[in-house]
């Protein structure tokens, strides 16, 4: 699985979430696309890219969907094949819950899941 995480001027929980998600035998890569932070966020990125993450980007902020896209053309050439699973590098995805996205792309019939948050109570 490819953990692909668009990053934008991001805090320390991006570093977290690489720690989180590389403690897993589960994780096989990470992806983080700098989306033109600028150099006040060098040490941020180096430091996800020293806890195992393959960091790419460009100098200047062109917004998620490019983030998104560019993620997805380094994927097709370096990891052809392998299920992505999209989280933000803001502590809004925990890496259980990133894991468990990623088991379920590996059940028979799916080609595409997605994740949705539960604000109320379990039903």
């Amino acid at each position: 699985m490819l953990v692909l995480i668009p990053s934008f001027q991001p805090d320390r929980r991006l570093v977290e979430l690489v720690d989180d998600l590389r403690a897993h035998p589960d994780t096989s890569d990470i992806l983080i696309v700098n989306d033109g932070s600028g150099p006040d966020y060098s040490a941020l990125f180096a430091a996800a890219a020293a806890a195992g993450a393959t960091v790419i980007g460009y100098p200047d902020n062109r917004g998620k969907g490019h983030a998104l896209r560019a993620g997805f053309t380094w994927a097709i050439a370096n990891r052809p094949g392998e299920p992505v699973v999209c989280a933000d590098s803001d502590g809004q995805h925990a890496a259980a819950d990133i894991r468990a996205v990623a088991r379920a792309t590996a059940l028979p019939g799916a080609g595409l899941v997605l994740g949705t948050r539960n604000f109320g109570s379990p039903r």
